[in-house]
């Protein structure tokens, strides 16, 4: 769902599909989690239908907004600025 500036949850199958896409594809640095410091400090967020999680064993961290461009795929235009590397902790990102 867009709502305002952002997607906010719940997002569909497709959205989910194109937000974790994002998380790997190095156009943008990717959402990381911010509840711990710290190993989380490098977790990027898996994308679900309600909302972002931190791949950290325990962490409660839930994020419930992206910008559209995330969801909605149109970020497959943009040009890459950040690489996938291994400092990030993908976790189960799809």
């Amino acid at each position: 769902m867009v709502s305002g500036d952002l997607a906010r949850v719940p997002w569909s199958a497709d959205q989910v599909e194109s937000l974790n896409g994002f998380q790997r594809a190095g156009v943008w640095h990717p959402f990381t989690c911010s509840g711990g410091g710290g190993e989380h400090s490098d977790a990027v967020l898996t994308a679900r239908e309600d909302g972002w999680h931190c791949p950290v064993a325990g962490c409660p961290h839930v994020q419930s907004w992206a910008f559209p461009a995330m969801a909605d795929g149109s970020w497959r235009e943009w040009p890459r600025s950040h690489e996938p590397n291994e400092r990030y902790v993908y976790g189960d990102l799809p």
